[in-house]
């Protein structure tokens, strides 16, 4: 499925970054910059870019250094009551389309 809308809506999720987010901070950055759909099928569509774009962020390997303050928070776990971030998420989950469920509800 390489279809024009779908490169412009990877484009456009690749374009706001979510390293270090968790599912509620990425539902705000995302609808912050985007207005949600009316049609349940493109509000699906949206959440799985958003789901891929956010797994692959998570999976590339971090330059020493170059997310210095991701790591130390990912190490230290989140606090109690806190949003699950990043790395400790991605552990936490099968693969994106878990994470696009997770998204929906």
């Amino acid at each position: 499925d390489f279809s024009l809308s779908k490169i412009l809506r990877m484009e456009f999720m690749y374009s706001i970054g979510f390293r270090n987010c968790g599912v509620v901070g990425c539902l705000r950055k995302a609808f912050a910059r985007l207005r949600a759909p009316s049609d349940l099928q493109k509000v699906d569509r949206v959440l799985r870019s958003l789901a891929e774009v956010w797994w692959r962020q998570h999976q590339r390997p971090c330059v020493p250094g170059m997310f210095a303050a991701e790591l130390s928070a990912d190490e230290a776990g989140p606090p109690p009551g806190a949003e699950v971030v990043g790395a400790e998420l991605r552990r936490m989950l099968r693969g994106p389309g878990v994470l696009q469920q997770l998204l929906l509800s």
